[in-house]
C-alpha cells in the first residue's frame, strides 16, 4: 500500500488559544488550518459572532507536516471538520485526504488528530463535526463517526458529549425518493456534532467560564403539563 501524507483541504483542525494579541490576520487559505489567540480586533471581521476570540492565523500545508510542530499543551479548543473521505474531492493534490482510499484516509486522519491533540492543554475540549460517507464503487456508509471516536481515543481523549447539527431538508427532498426506490436507502440530513476531553470534562468546562444558556419563545405555560398529556392520551384511546 501507498504510503502518504494528508492534508485537510475542507478544514483542517482549528486550536484556539488564550495568549497575547498576535500579528494581523493573513489569510492565504479559507479552508487552511486556523489558530486562534486572545484578545486581537480582526477576529471580529472572521468570527463575527465570536468577536472576543482574537487574531486569526491561517496556516496551508501537509497537516501531517504542521501538526507536530505544534506547541505541546498550548491550546485551549480543538474544532475540526474534515473530509468525509471522498464524498467531496477537494483538490487532485496526491497529499489532498479526499482522494485517498479509506484505510488510507483512516490511518492520516488518525495522525492528524493525535498530533492536534498534542497541543492541547489537560482538561480541555476538543470538537469534531463529521458525517457518515457512502462508497461510490460499492454503495455501503463508512462509518466517519466511529473512525473519529476510535482515532480520539487512541489519542489519549475522552468522548464525552454529542449532538445533531441539522441540515437544509429541501436538498434532500429532490434526492430521497429515487434513492428509497432503487435501494432502500434513507436520506440523512445531519451531521454528528462529536466533543472530547483530554482529562476532567468538570475541570474543561470551568476552563470555558461562565456560559448563558436560553431557549427563546419557550417557557413552562406554553409546554403541556402532565394532567393535559394524559388526558390527550386518554382521549385519543377512547
Amino acid at each position: 500500500m501507498r504510503q502518504r501524507a494528508g492534508v485537510q483541504t475542507r478544514s483542517a483542525p482549528r486550536l484556539a488559544r488564550a495568549a497575547p494579541p498576535a500579528p494581523a490576520a493573513s489569510v492565504s487559505r479559507e479552508t487552511a488550518p486556523l489558530l486562534l489567540s486572545h484578545p486581537s480586533p480582526p477576529a471580529a471581521l472572521l468570527l463575527p459572532l465570536a468577536k472576543a476570540a482574537g487574531t486569526a492565523q491561517w496556516s496551508t500545508g501537509d497537516s501531517l507536516a504542521w501538526a507536530p510542530q505544534l506547541e505541546p499543551a498550548s491550546a485551549d479548543l480543538l474544532f475540526t471538520c474534515p473530509p468525509y473521505y471522498d464524498t467531496e474531492v477537494y483538490t487532485e493534490h496526491e497529499r489532498d485526504l479526499s482522494t485517498f482510499i479509506a484505510i488510507e484516509f483512516e490511518e492520516a486522519y488518525g495522525a492528524i488528530l493525535a498530533a492536534t491533540s498534542a497541543a492541547l492543554k489537560p482538561d480541555r475540549f476538543a470538537v469534531v463535526v463529521c458525517g457518515d460517507s457512502r462508497d461510490k464503487r460499492t454503495g455501503l456508509l463508512r462509518d466517519m463517526r466511529g473512525a473519529t471516536i476510535r482515532a480520539m481515543l487512541g489519542a489519549g481523549l475522552g468522548y464525552c458529549s454529542g449532538a445533531v447539527h441539522v441540515m437544509p431538508a429541501w436538498s434532500l427532498a429532490a434526492t430521497a425518493a429515487r434513492y428509497f426506490r432503487g435501494r432502500r436507502t434513507l436520506g440523512r440530513i445531519h451531521e454528528d456534532v462529536l466533543v472530547f476531553v483530554k482529562g476532567s470534562a468538570n475541570k474543561a468546562a470551568k476552563a470555558c467560564g461562565r456560559v448563558e444558556v436560553a431557549f427563546p419563545e419557550t417557557s413552562s405555560s406554553a409546554l403541556p403539563s402532565n394532567g393535559q398529556r394524559a388526558a390527550e392520551v386518554s382521549a385519543g384511546a377512547s
